[in-house]
């Protein structure tokens, strides 16, 4: 007769037999699967500001160009690590005599609706935006003014360009249109039609709908595209939600209703950082800050020695930590980094106090008086230093016009409201120095920034910098293909221009956004514009599966071959 205790044991042995049996399972079903990628989950982003059209060739905001990179595809695209790659196209080449770009299109790509895509939405899209009628920018419609579009085949799609132009092909990046949708809509009323806020593109995202209160728009949502010519997205949907300010989107963050906010400027950063398990990803953006002196201004703003030590003054990294709270990479020259063009200088940029004395006093330059202030044939070093009222910028020109004082230098800050800035003192030249910044793209050419022709608005030659030798460098080098040999003068304009010292270059800012550790494969890339965070976004997920490892055998190793027969 079993007693109680004999009962007992063998319950607690079975059991203890049981735990040990489902141990030794689960053991084993997790050393021979791996957790992979599942389909499935929603990302929610945080935007500060409001879409106006869901249309590449009509977008202006941040907004509009976040949710078309992910609806739309050009011809070419830019990958992670900055190269231009094919994209609606599969490949392209360039006639011998640099006027000719034939790109031969995918044959699997197909419009979110199911209709196929083909050249004729290629000429369709560019034949709208050189419209007279074309209501979006007018800088996109003049990059594409002179150039004639040919539809030889159904896939096949050639540009005519006037004169050899080798920055043309950053064009190709541009969101084609679907033909059969806009055909009937004339060019002037594009921007009233409802295929804005509809949207029916080619990209790994579909539009799926907008959540709006009275006229103002809270969300937009956007499904997997399931039709994508590439691998599809392992997430679901991606939801837009937009705010007016900075801090309501830190509200709705801290309150776990999204995963990520698009933007950490340096006001919110501290908050941001406070967030658990919330990940701040930054990526350098060719985009920098600096000093321009008016070079065709003040007499002393005219010497290369004064502009020389006056740039050797700023004390760069103090203004990156002070400013910028860290976010910012040193700039030292008119291309950034991340340019396929970017020379090094031959010496790093220093902060070097002795070194700019010299300069001013081998220049002629001295306090005679004693009143802390330069002077040379009785006039005194003395300017001002105008920019917005940006914070950063603020901040930045009160620390510059500091760091000059110390070497003798006096420097009137003034700040207006950004309209302000640019209409009655920007475009009229009308200052002796400002502090503002100036954006780059993936194509080197920065003839507007710098050549002689580009000093007058609306030119955007700053600083009226005038080099013979850097203008017929400029224009060499637009007409060039070869990024080799474009490499070469780009170089050697670098080298000018930073020995001209025309600006002062202060630093490049870092594009720096949030996203939630159960957001998975989120990786910093080479950004050109903010919408470029999505680069990657078909690798992003949130969902896991388990799945069988794949054993690979091993061949078998015969020692003595003579065996086999």
């Amino acid at each position: 007769m079993l007693t109680r205790g004999r009962i007992i044991l063998m319950v607690g042995l079975a059991l203890a037999f049981a735990v040990i049996v489902g141990w030794v399972s689960i053991d084993h079903y997790l050393s021979t699967t791996t957790l992979v990628p599942d389909t499935g989950g929603e990302y929610v982003e945080g935007i500060v500001g409001r879409p106006v059209a869901i249309n590449p060739v009509l977008a202006i905001s941040d907004a509009d160009r976040d949710i078309c990179s992910l609806v739309f595809s050009g011809l070419t695209r830019i990958d992670d690590q900055g190269r231009l790659m094919p994209d609606l196209a599969r490949s392209w080449e360039i006639s011998e005599d640099n006027l000719s770009y034939t790109f031969h299109l995918r044959d699997d790509a197909l419009w979110q609706d199911g209709e196929p895509f083909s050249a004729d939405d290629v000429v369709f899209t560019i034949g709208l935006v050189q419209s007279a009628e074309f209501p979006g920018p007018i800088t996109l419609r003049n990059s594409w003014l002179g150039v004639t579009v040919e539809k030889t085949d159904a896939l096949t799609v050639v540009f005519t360009l006037q004169d050899p132009y080798a920055p043309f092909i950053e064009n190709t990046i541009l969101g084609i249109l679907p033909r059969h949708r806009l055909e009937n809509v004339a060019a002037g009323s594009l921007s009233d039609d409802i295929f804005n806020r509809e949207p029916v593109g080619t990209g790994p995202f579909s539009f799926g709908k907008i959540v709006q209160t009275g006229q103002e728009v809270e969300a937009v949502v956007l499904e997997a595209n399931l039709k994508y010519y590439e691998k599809a997205p392992y997430l679901e949907s991606v939801r837009f939600r937009f705010f007016d300010d900075s801090q309501s989107m830190i509200t709705a963050l801290r309150q776990h209703s999204m995963e990520g906010i698009h933007l950490v400027t340096p006001d919110i950063a501290r908050e941001v950082s406070e967030i658990r398990n919330l990940a701040q990803v930054s990526s350098s953006i060719p985009r920098y800050q600096a000093v321009f002196f008016n070079t065709q201004g003040k007499a002393f703003l005219q010497e290369v020695a004064v502009r020389q030590a006056l740039s050797l003054s700023i004390d760069r990294q103090r203004i990156i930590d002070e400013a910028v709270g860290g976010q910012a990479i040193i700039a030292d020259g008119p291309l950034t980094q991340a340019s396929w063009a970017y020379t090094p200088p031959s010496e790093t940029v220093s902060f070097d106090l002795d070194r700019a004395r010299t300069l001013l006093s081998d220049a002629g330059w001295s306090d005679e008086d004693q009143d802390g202030i330069l002077e040379k044939d009785g006039e005194k070093l003395s300017f001002n230093l105008l920019s917005d009222d940006a914070p950063e910028r603020v901040q930045a020109a009160l620390l510059i016009a500091d760091m000059w004082k110390q070497v003798g230098v006096s420097v009137e800050v003034r700040l207006f409201g950004v309209g302000t800035f640019i209409d009655e003192y920007l475009r009229k030249r009308d200052f002796d120095a400002v502090l503002f910044g100036q954006s780059l793209s993936w194509d080197p050419d920065i003839y507007a920034y710098w050549h002689s022709t580009q000093v007058s608005d609306p030119g955007l030659n700053i600083s009226s910098y005038s080099n013979p030798k850097v203008d017929k460098l400029l224009e060499d080098a637009r007409r060039l293909v070869k990024v080799e040999d474009r490499q070469k003068k780009y170089a050697e304009i670098q080298t000018v221009i930073r020995a001209d010292a025309p600006a002062a270059f202060l630093f490049i800012p870092n594009y720096v956004y949030a996203v939630r550790d159960t957001i998975h494969e989120v990786k910093a890339v080479i950004l050109f514009r903010p919408s470029d965070r999505f680069k990657d976004i078909v690798q992003w997920y949130e969902r896991e599966k388990r799945v069988k490892k794949v054993v690979e055998k091993t061949p078998a190793v015969i020692d003595d071959p003579s065996t086999l027969l």
